[in-house]
């Protein structure tokens, strides 16, 4: 296996090549109101040959009128024109910012993105959401207005939007934009621009995959023995706790081949626990897979249900977390090594502790590329916190900038060279790494991602980064699903409440994908083991293809579609300049 120029293995697909260069003020209803409203929509500056001059704002009972180009002038200059004295209280300087937020698209790849997602269920929610918060347009109206918003595409913005509509005066319904806001966003919808240009760049054959006896996606031939053991790492006065999965009862592998396998240690997300990926536990062990999924103290469940209600964002965990992490991972392994050279509970498994594959989902994507050697660059993190608007951060955003404490100017090292891949579900990777902290990933990387990812959005914590990490490495989109779509479907979810429960699709329907990532995992795994060309058909862009259905297309590719790839890095470069 791959560290920097040296190769450890010659097995299979993987090969070396050279790498691509202040708390939040409670505020009254109508304030919240007005600032969610506005940030709302800052993703959607462009100018239409007939724009709207005027601006009728509802906010229940309540009916007022303004001028479009006044608000342009707040904007600018931050001054309030005499019409717009009246909504004084609502226009911050916060939403002053989100109002000039924009959304960089080539003209280029604009074409052809509106039908696109308005044929979509999420364009038809969208739709449907813009229909309740400009009750004066018809739907013709509001597709015409985002056709020629995108078409211009010199940044869209709330502005560009409004100007679009035909007339003179639009009228805005803020009552009905406040149960429709957090649904509309820039990560969201950069999320969704990304969504189209992969579904139609990487259609291949599904039919150029030829299926055989052999299914990774079926259960093995392993019956699975569970057992917890719980390690004291008294050095950092931290207990953790790890569920152990091995298989026993062979019938048709030998030892051999189950020694070669790798060790797998999984790494859950933040406010989760250690069985959030219980069902890709049992299935690798079904399949002579020994796994080891650990308890990270410092932000587990319990950790979460013991914050203070009132706790700013920012303090969700303690800086420290962030190398605490990787360090429970390597102490555990330290531990297993030592349990192999005693031997004194002959019920256990054999712990393959030099070869380890580490699988995190979230946070827990992380902490496997912090062990794989990906570097943190906390001084660009705080750069983009300091910068980036509450208002619009998604909650991974939130939670990486916790790194950033008052004391704290870097990390430790905390690569450990035992860890021979990675598989990253829905990883949080956005700003935490830096530019170039991710050309440090030393061993071949799997990403799964999901477009309907609010958490943390596709463009931002999985797309963006896998522009930097180095080959070998592979990206797999699903092109439905949630943040939590690839864990336990009864695991902790520390977003899940009443109101949210029905932006997650029912575990009826993700599941395919979860057999999917069981799958795709093990012939991933299988490629640091002789086992590696027999598997090798399953890591390819014909087998998603095949996987594929109509409510779940899938794609995997090695690489992001070049105009893809060119959107993100000017994406990259407009962000930097702000």
């Amino acid at each position: 296996m791959a560290y920097g120029g040296e190769t450890r293995s010659s097995y299979g697909l993987f090969s070396k090549r050279p790498c691509r260069e202040n708390k939040v003020k409670t505020q009254r209803p109508s304030r919240m109101v007005a600032a969610l409203v506005l940030a709302g929509f800052s993703c959607l500056t462009v100018t239409p040959i007939l724009a709207a001059e005027r601006l009728t704002v509802r906010l229940g009972p309540v009916e007022r009128s303004a001028s479009v180009s006044d608000l342009e002038r707040f904007v600018k200059t931050g001054k309030l024109s005499r019409e717009l004295e009246v909504f004084g209280p609502f226009l911050t300087q916060g939403v002053r910012q989100a109002l000039d937020s924009r959304l960089e698209l080539d003209s280029k790849i604009a074409e052809g993105i509106v039908e696109d997602l308005l044929s979509s269920p999420q364009g038809q929610r969208l739709l449907a959401a813009l229909l309740l918060v400009f009750p004066e347009q018809t739907a013709e109206e509001i597709k015409m207005a985002l056709q020629l918003a995108f078409a211009k595409a010199n940044g869209l913005s709330l502005l560009g939007i409004l100007k679009a509509f035909p007339g003179e005066n639009v009228t805005v319904d803020l009552t009905a934009t406040l149960a429709v806001a957090s649904r509309i966003n820039t990560s969201y919808w950069e999320t969704q621009i990304a969504r189209s240009i992969i579904k139609r760049e990487l259609t291949v054959d599904g039919a150029a995959f030829k299926p055989t006896n052999l299914d990774p996606t079926a259960l093995g031939p392993f019956s699975v023995q569970e057992e917890t053991l719980t390690f004291s790492d008294r050095q950092r006065q931290r207990s953790i706790a790890a569920d152990i999965y091995w298989g026993q009862n062979q019938r048709n592998r030998s030892d051999s081949a189950v020694r070669d396998n790798p060790l797998v240690v999984m790494s859950h997300g933040f406010g989760s626990d250690r069985t959030s990926l219980s069902y890709l536990a049992r299935h690798l062990a079904s399949h002579g897979i020994t796994v080891v999924a650990l308890e990270h103290p410092g932000s587990n469940k319990q950790w979460l249900d013991n914050l203070p209600l009132t706790i700013n964002p920012s303090e969700l965990l303690p800086p420290g977390e962030f190398a605490d992490r990787p360090q429970d991972v390597s102490f555990v392994l330290d531990e297993l090594a030592k349990l192999n050279r005693q031997g004194d509970n002959p019920s256990l498994p054999s712990f393959n502790t030099e070869k380890v594959v580490a699988i995190g989902h979230s946070f827990g994507g992380y902490t496997a590329l912090a062990l794989a050697g990906a570097r943190p660059n906390l001084e660009e993190l705080k750069q983009f916190c300091q910068r980036s608007l509450p208002v619009g951060r998604a909650p991974a955003d939130w939670l990486q900038c916790a790194a950033v404490g008052e004391n704290t100017s870097r990390l430790p090292e905390m690569r450990d060279r035992r860890i021979v891949g990675v598989v990253a579900l829905n990883p949080t990777a956005g700003k935490i790494f830096g530019n170039k902290g991710l050309q440090s990933t030393a061993v071949p990387t799997l990403f799964f991602s999901t477009t309907e990812d609010a958490w943390a959005p596709a463009v931002s914590h999985q797309l963006q980064p896998f522009l930097g990490i180095p080959e070998p490495k592979y990206l797999v989109t699903a092109f439905s699903g949630s943040h939590f779509s690839f864990t336990e479907p009864d695991s902790p979810n520390p977003f899940q409440s009443k109101s949210t429960e029905e932006l997650e699709p029912p575990a009826a329907q993700t599941e395919p994908l979860r057999q999917l990532v069981g799958g795709i995992a093990i012939a991933f795994i299988q490629q640091h083991t002789p086992q590696a060309k027999t598997y090798a058909p399953f890591l390819t862009p014909a087998y998603a293809e095949y996987r594929s259905t109509a409510e779940i297309p899938l794609r995997l590719n090695t690489e992001i579609p070049s105009r893809l790839a060119r959107w993100l890095e000017a994406r990259e470069e407009t962000i930097g300049q702000r």
